[in-house]
């Protein structure tokens, strides 16, 4: 089969064609690490039975090994026919490529099963660690070999690791346990290692395609033209750069690297314009930590700005991706929550943003049980006053007042259409 057309280098991700193409280069490759690994697996798997053999049953330990054997042989045939039907442009390929995947399966099981087959029982654990340590040797080159196959990887892994699992689960001591677990763990690192390298040839392969194409691009260019579009390409990559650099530092809280106050206004216009255009109530949420001058007087200021960061993210995590999260000063942190349908969406982010203080916090080594007074202003989607982003962020401030008055670690919720500062009348609270 003819090396297949190049990527386009100008596009982005591959997908579609593009995506087809690396799927099988991967492919590819996993039938080319199939073959030698059903080479070298019986060899291992020779090995492994002159050790065991001396204490294993011996029509067990032959009965595995031969089990071992046919499944390599028919790995390496299909890998073989499989790379035969790619080169020659035969059909058929994708039938084959499916297979090898069920073969991994079974080649999985034959390696599963030695801890079955090859026991020699509790008397001898040495052997059994050894046993132990060759299914996890055969494990780990998987992990390699298998890299462009995430189907082969799992069907050969999952059975090669569980059935040895069980097995020493069977012993039901504390020794056995341990080997259970370990190659439990071991399964799931394996998998994340995996992945890893699945990423890696993946993203080589697609980046191979992409050089060929632009190989040839750069060939029909002048030279001089080249140096220069590389120079300017660097010159505009450092400008982007700086000004990127800029911007997050203006717009950035450099304690916690949220939004600051200037970002949260701008954004709050944003969103303030698009509930008049699309419908939709919005909150602006208005929250402080309860007493947080007791903790900076008590364990100082390190631990007063260690608990601001520490609140912050566990904010945000609780928090839509809609959302925008800021630090106005100090401990006082805003929340504008829009797309809602009325007061009761409001409580429920507020209620998200109070349950960040559930867990106690840790400062220099002291736990520390934090609250947080929340003041919401709700906007209905009719509403739509001049300066009305200002005019919310102040009675959310007032809400958040009341709310400390009436004793902290509460919310307030009120609606600017009825609030003082819109209305001549103290916000009326909700909760």
């Amino acid at each position: 089969m003819g090396h297949p057309r190049a990527i386009d280098p100008s596009s982005g991700p591959a997908s579609g064609e593009d995506a087809s193409l690396v799927r099988w280069a991967c492919l590819d490759l996993a039938a080319e690490q199939n073959i030698m690994g059903s080479v070298t697996s019986p060899v291992a798997g020779a090995l492994l039975l002159w050790i065991a053999s001396a204490h294993a049953t011996p029509w067990r330990a032959w009965l595995w090994f031969g089990l071992l054997v046919v499944a390599a042989a028919v790995n390496a045939a299909l890998a073989t026919t499989y790379r035969w039907a790619r080169r020659s442009g035969a059909t058929g390929y994708d039938t084959l490529a499916r297979a090898q995947v069920v073969v991994s399966a079974v080649f999985g099981v034959a390696w599963g099963l030695c801890a079955f087959l090859l026991d020699p029982g509790s008397a001898h654990r040495d052997i059994q660690v050894v046993v132990l340590a060759f299914v996890v040797g055969s494990a780990a080159t998987n992990i390699v070999a298998n890299a462009g196959s995430r189907a082969a990887f799992v069907c050969f892994q999952l059975p090669e690791c569980l059935l040895p699992a069980v097995w020493a689960l069977t012993y039901g001591d504390g020794f056995y346990l341990a080997l259970a677990l370990g190659l439990l763990l071991f399964l799931v690192i394996s998998v994340g290692l995996h992945v890893q390298a699945n990423d890696m040839v993946v993203s080589t392969i697609t980046l191979q395609y992409r050089n060929s194409a632009l190989a040839d691009a750069l060939a029909e260019q002048q030279a001089a033209t080249q140096a220069a579009n590389e120079e300017l390409a660097r010159l505009n990559q450092t400008l982007r750069s700086a000004n990127a650099r800029l911007s997050d530092q203006a717009t950035r809280d450099p304690l916690t690297g949220i939004a600051n106050r200037a970002l949260f206004v701008e954004q709050l216009e944003l969103c303030q314009a698009r509930a008049r255009r699309e419908g939709g109530g919005l909150a602006v949420l208005y929250l402080d930590v309860d007493l947080f001058k007791t903790v900076n007087d008590s364990l100082g200021h390190g631990a007063g700005d260690v608990l601001l960061r520490s609140l912050s993210e566990r904010i945000r995590s609780r928090l839509r991706e809609v959302d925008v999260f800021a630090r106005l000063g100090g401990d006082e942190f805003a929340v504008v929550a829009p797309g809602l349908r009325g007061p009761e969406d409001a409580l429920v982010v507020a209620r998200r943003v109070q349950a960040a203080t559930e867990d106690r916090f840790t400062l220099d080594g002291h736990e520390v049980a934090v609250t947080v007074s929340v003041g919401v202003a709700y906007r209905e989607p009719a509403t739509s006053p001049a300066r009305v982003d200002e005019d919310l962020l102040r009675v959310a401030d007032a809400a958040l007042y009341r709310a400390k008055q009436r004793g902290r670690n509460r919310i307030e919720v009120a609606d600017p259409a009825e609030g003082s500062l819109l209305g001549g009348r103290t916000p009326t609270p909700l909760v």
